[in-house]
């Protein structure tokens, strides 16, 4: 006769307080996520991706205003040649 002890009776790795909505894992898988817990890490992917756009954004608008200063100074410059001339 088999008696399942509390080790063997085929709970899942769940069971735990601590584990809520994570199913169980071997010693080298990723946890499985689900509900709010996907939803918070999509959210954050989506604010990391943002934030590379803003950046990106900013980058573009430095770069333009330093080609813009650089054509303010060339007109300055020509404008002091003419009047040597």
């Amino acid at each position: 006769m088999v008696i399942n002890s509390p080790e063997t009776d085929g709970a899942s790795d769940t069971d735990s307080p601590g584990q809520a909505g994570v199913t169980g894992q071997g010693k080298d898988s990723m946890p499985f996520v689900r509900g709010k817990d996907r939803r918070r890490r999509e959210s954050a992917v989506m604010d990391d991706e943002a934030t590379i756009r803003n950046r990106e954004n900013l980058v573009a608008t430095r770069e333009d205003a330093a080609h813009l200063r650089e054509d303010s100074a060339t007109l300055r410059e020509d404008s002091a040649t003419l009047r040597e001339d």
